[in-house]
């Protein structure tokens, strides 16, 4: 929604767009990043990045928050744990966490060996409302997301 051409391609062709939230700019976006409260600001973003989006003619919203842009480690967390917080928005969430130096900070491990962070990351980002994960490790990360989703929708 940056490029009105491109949000104007996408309205006419009904395409899904993806509003993704990073502070700053991704050559200084990880320059001392701070928030004065994270949550709240990505869904000051998200409000009005989807008026915009509707108010173009686009109908099929995806939200993601963004993890790792422009972002530290404590607020990449905070994201994860209150990610139901941006499903009043009634559009679906996507997560990316696969591989991110926010697990890489926890674990110690570099970034190949990350598969079990992100597994835990995604499982939690599912339970917490998350309908789409990005991943590198699709085999592993749909017996996670198949467990993760029959966990969350037990009754």
């Amino acid at each position: 929604l940056l490029n009105d051409e491109m949000t104007a391609v996408a309205a006419s062709y009904g395409v899904p767009v993806v509003i993704m939230h990073m502070q700053g700019k991704p050559k200084t976006m990880q320059e001392n990043p701070k928030y004065s409260n994270v949550i709240e600001e990505i869904k000051t973003f998200f409000s009005e990045r989807i008026e915009k989006a509707k108010n173009a003619g686009i109908k099929k919203i995806i939200l993601d928050p963004g993890i790792g842009f422009g972002k530290t480690l404590e607020h990449n967390l905070l994201i994860l744990r209150n990610l139901s917080a941006f499903l009043k928005f009634g559009c679906p969430l996507l997560v990316g966490t696969s591989r991110k130096s926010f697990i890489g900070k926890i674990t110690g491990q570099d970034v190949e060996d990350r598969l079990e962070g992100t597994v835990a990351s995604s499982a939690i980002a599912i339970m917490n409302g998350a309908r789409i994960i990005r991943v590198h490790e699709v085999r592993e990360l749909k017996a996670a997301a198949l467990v993760a989703d029959a966990i969350k929708n037990t009754k």
